[in-house]
């Protein structure tokens, strides 16, 4: 307790607001010697669509889906789950997205289009978070590579930090 003695100590209590409400509550004399409190509203989906978008660039990917992502998480997601997770859920979906995507990568494909997002990866990884839609996973659109399971690595989650990797060496050799 030196430090408060030394001057006024700026401490920072964060959390949701009704356990934030139940914490302030726990000692009566708590809450008024808190000068400042803020509460921060939850972001909008349009918000969390431009989250996203920021967070595919920002991981060397491209959206190029015809649907909106904004579209994409109000269908996809629940009121309830948006205001549980607000921007963490656009990261969530984000991460789930990309496992998904990297869950199937094809030797025959050019390493570039490994990096394009479109609808129907996004919905998928919405697909955790509460989705109503019809999803469906990544295939090949050539019939002889639907046939031919060896093309298909098979990923999961523990080697997603790899899959880091490989994706770093594409976006160096492209």
């Amino acid at each position: 307790m030196a430090a408060m003695e030394r001057g006024d100590p700026v401490m920072i209590f964060a959390g949701y607001s009704a356990k934030m409400k139940e914490f302030l509550s726990a000692n009566p004399g708590l809450s008024s010697r808190i000068k400042y409190k803020f509460t921060f509203p939850n972001y909008s989906v349009q918000e969390m669509a431009t989250i996203l978008e920021n967070g595919i660039r920002e991981s060397g990917y491209r959206y190029e889906g015809e649907t909106n992502l904004s579209d994409i998480l109000k269908k996809g997601t629940t009121k309830e789950v948006q205001n549980q997770q607000s921007g963490r859920l656009a990261k969530n979906i984000l991460r789930e997205t990309i496992i998904n995507v990297s869950s199937c990568l094809l030797f025959e494909e050019e390493p570039t289009r490994l990096m394009i997002l479109e609808d129907e990866d996004v919905i998928q990884g919405v697909g955790l978070f509460g989705s109503q839609l019809n999803h469906h996973a990544r295939i090949p659109e050539d019939p002889k590579l639907q046939s031919q399971s060896n093309v298909f690595f098979f990923l999961d989650r523990l080697t997603f930090f790899t899959l880091e990797f490989f994706i770093s060496i594409v976006k160096d050799n492209s």
